[in-house]
């Protein structure tokens, strides 16, 4: 009886460990995941499709609206229609704006829900824990990834991977208990990831795939783990997959449709260039697996260059292992369902179909290659299923595996960190890119070294002579340069090929304009808006054209046109702001300076003219505010500290003001205005403890060796400066000279103000201004 109970206490600590293993690998996986790509929250944006995808798109940085809600659906996004992409990015900008880390962890968090989800559908079809671990941990932080997840813009890929592995683990319970609501979940889950990725149209032929193994449906299925439901007829089976097979369709005729542009690309290449890339590229990949290094950005295509010899040796080899795998089917049923996995999913993006100019792509790894772990994962566990030390020799081999793949992946992230490093990366690594020099020129000319930005897109025409996105680059860099004659050729240039281009017009205005052709630039302006109205930079040139003029009436339109166009144009409310102000319109003026310090907090000119505006309409107290706010970003802005001066007297904070004028002074030494305010209220405060003879005598003297020819008050400032030192003989020679001067100027008023004092003086009455200097000085005695 003893004996009994001691054995029936051994059961309970293994279900324990049973209850926490699932959950400790997924840990695990999760673990692995963001240790690879979790740095990359740090990361900023890339200047490839990011633009296009997020921070120059409105109709995505504008955050989740109606309007581009309905333009996803209806419109291509970067000649890809994803409509589904284009929400969750939209949703992103909503949450984070322009912070390129949130949407760099949305990435992250979308990959390690489907490496996840990979791991919970191969367990579920094959009842093998481990090996499915390993797969998952394999997709999870094999460099190759690298692409697909830190990549903004490949968005699409983790997204259509989570809903790719939700339809596969909705289909695997259907195909356990077949119902109408399983059918429907899983034609549900695939809609959604055609909706993000259109790649996922071969996922029917993926589904007779599994049918074979591991799900047994087919009645001539090797069963080598758990028979998934009744075995079905093959008619029945390929019956069941022509609804998913209509969706998949017409998701394809929607793509080929959005992608015409780059379609276009390559429409003139011979499908003999393609076939051979195509056959040679399904090795190339495998080696990348293998091999993980020389990984880049963009790939040139070889454009008919591959050797025959290789295209036949791959085209041979491609056909061995196809019969190979077919032949040991029954033995080793993994393997055909592995090899035909990453044959099947690559389909649509192998080139046969030429989309944009790149040979290959790391990103069109990230599901077919699933296949390929699955089918090595299996023959090792089945090949070692006799060894001795089995799980000491594959455990060690795993962590050995995984110690190198994440080495391999944090370098091949690390060169995401910026699109500088990137593009040097890729040109290190390729030859003949003139796509990655055109990227490292834009890339250089964004952090100002447009010498560099010049050489590198003279390389990439070189490369490729006339293109018109080369041109456009070297164009937009001259410009920057100022180099306006060749910048002016360049852009005329592509406006040759690209007559309707209204980007082009615009920046021909630009170039136009900032030469000294102003109606030159001004007509390419409007030659832009009447391509594009939405124009919003053209809106803006044009309105700021005719706001530099004076025009502001002409220019409140054309701001509120780029507004309408791009509602976060900062400088177009800006621009509105100052016009309306020129137009005498305070109130909406203000209102636009608010909105511009609503959408860029730091924008400094915007908080001093809004505080200027306030001043003018007596909010002192809001103008404060302001002027303060602005001093806590730029503290050693002396404008502001000298603005605030003025505002703090307003209030009458004396003390305060003349601390202001004195740090003013101090950031700019001789700054006359400061000089003369500071030098006055120090001569003619009314309370003593305030006034300073011989302080205001020193700027006094200053202000007047600096500007006695050109500003008279420094006249009257230094004689009351004297007379509040008991110089009053040369406070009256100072008045007296003003005096005549004022006269002699045309100028009564102030000659009357200075005999006025003058006559105080020969009294030996020093002067007093209750107002300390915003109004008329009284005659008050001491």
């Amino acid at each position: 009886m003893k004996r009994a109970r001691k054995k029936s206490k051994h059961p309970q600590p293994r279900a324990q460990q049973n209850r926490w293993f699932v959950p400790a690998l997924c840990l695990g996986l999760i673990t692995l995941t963001w240790a690879v790509f979790g740095p990359t929250i740090g990361f900023g944006f890339f200047n490839y499709d990011d633009s296009f995808y997020v921070y120059q798109n409105p109709s995505i940085s504008n955050g989740f609206t109606q309007t581009g809600l309905v333009r996803a659906f209806t419109h291509p996004l970067v000649g890809n229609w994803h409509p589904l992409t284009s929400i969750s990015l939209m949703l992103d900008a909503q949450m984070f704006g322009l912070n390129a880390g949130g949407y760099h962890f949305v990435n992250v968090l979308l990959h390690s829900v489907a490496v996840l989800l990979l791991f919970f559908v191969l367990r579920s079809m094959t009842g093998a824990v481990w090996r499915s671990a390993m797969v998952a941990a394999i997709f999870a932080i094999h460099p190759l990834r690298a692409e697909s997840v830190v990549w903004i813009s490949e968005r699409k890929d983790v997204l259509s991977g989570v809903f790719f592995f939700l339809a596969l683990g909705a289909y695997c319970r259907y195909a356990k208990k077949p119902s109408v609501a399983g059918y429907v979940t899983v034609a549900a889950a695939f809609t959604l990831g055609l909706l993000s990725k259109a790649m996922l149209v071969t996922l029917p032929f993926l589904l007779l795939i599994l049918d074979y193994w591991p799900l047994g449906r087919f009645a001539f299925s090797p069963v080598t783990g758990p028979r998934n439901g009744q075995p079905r007829s093959s008619l029945w089976l390929v019956a069941e997959k022509v609804p998913l097979l209509a969706l998949a369709i017409a998701i394809s005729v929607a793509t080929i449709f959005a992608q015409e542009q780059a379609l276009n690309a390559a429409q003139d290449w011979p499908m003999r260039w393609r076939l051979d890339n195509a056959v040679v590229t399904i090795w190339v990949y495998l080696r990348q697996m293998f091999w993980p290094a020389h990984l880049a950005v963009f790939y040139p295509h070889p454009k008919g260059s591959l050797a025959l010899p290789w295209v036949l040796l791959s085209f041979v080899t491609l056909l061995g292992v196809t019969v190979g795998a077919f032949l040991w089917r029954k033995k080793y049923p993994y393997l055909i369902t592995g090899w035909l996995w990453y044959l099947g999913m690559l389909v649509p993006v192998i080139g046969l179909i030429q989309v944009g100019w790149q040979a290959h792509a790391d990103r069109y790894t990230y599901l077919p290659q699933v296949g390929v772990y699955l089918a090595i994962v299996w023959a090792i566990s089945d090949l070692s299923a006799d060894w001795r030390s089995r799980r000491v020799v594959l455990g060690s081999a795993s962590a050995l595996l995984f110690a190198l793949l994440m080495m391999l992946s944090w370098r091949q992230v690390s060169y995401w960190s910026s699109s500088i490093r990137l593009w040097a990366h890729t040109l290190s690594v390729t030859s003949n890119n003139d796509v990655a020099e055109r990227g490292l020129g834009t890339a250089l000319l964004s952090v100002g070294r447009v010498d560099e930005a010049i050489e590198h897109d003279r390389a990439a025409l070189r490369i490729r002579p006339g293109d018109p996105n080369g041109l456009t680059n070297l164009a937009n860099a001259l410009l920057r340069k100022k180099e306006y004659p060749e910048a002016i050729e360049r852009f005329r240039e592509v406006i040759r090929v690209r007559p309707n281009d209204s980007e082009m017009r615009r920046n021909l205005g630009k170039a136009f304009y900032q030469s000294g052709a102003v109606a030159e630039g001004m007509e390419e302006f409007r030659a832009a808006l009447r391509i594009r109205p939405g124009d919003s930079d053209a809106a803006y040139s044009l309105g700021n054209a005719y706001l530099e003029q004076g025009d502001a009436k002409s220019a409140t339109p054309l701001f509120r046109q780029a507004i309408e166009s791009n509602p976060k144009n900062v400088a177009a409310h800006y621009n509105l702001a100052i016009a309306l102000q020129r137009d005498q319109q305070p109130a909406p003026a203000i209102a636009e300076f608010w909105e511009t310090l609503r959408l860029d907090p730091r924008h400094i000119d915007g908080r001093n003219n809004l505080a200027i505006a306030l001043l003018k309409e007596g909010d002192s107290a809001a103008a404060i505010a302001q002027w303060k706010a602005a001093l806590q970003i730029q503290p050693d802005n002396g404008e502001m500290h000298n603005n605030l001066a003025v505002a703090l007297l307003a209030q009458q904070r004396i003390p305060e003001a003349m601390a202001e004028w004195r740090e003013t002074l101090r950031l700019q030494p001789g700054k006359l205005g400061p000089q003369i305010s500071l030098a006055w209220i120090l001569a003619t405060a009314p309370d003593a403890a305030t006034r300073d003879g011989n302080a205001a005598l020193e700027l006094a003297r200053e202000a007047f060796r600096a500007a006695a020819d050109r500003n008279l008050m420094v006249f009257r400032v230094l004689a009351a400066a004297f007379a509040e030192s008991g110089k009053f003989e040369a406070a009256g020679k100072s008045a007296a000279e003003g005096a005549e001067r004022a006269q002699a100027q045309g100028q009564p008023e102030v000659a009357a103000l200075l005999e006025g004092d003058l006559e105080l003086y020969r009294k030996k009455i020093p002067l007093r201004d209750p107002t300390y200097g915003r109004g008329r000085a009284t005659d008050s005695a001491p």
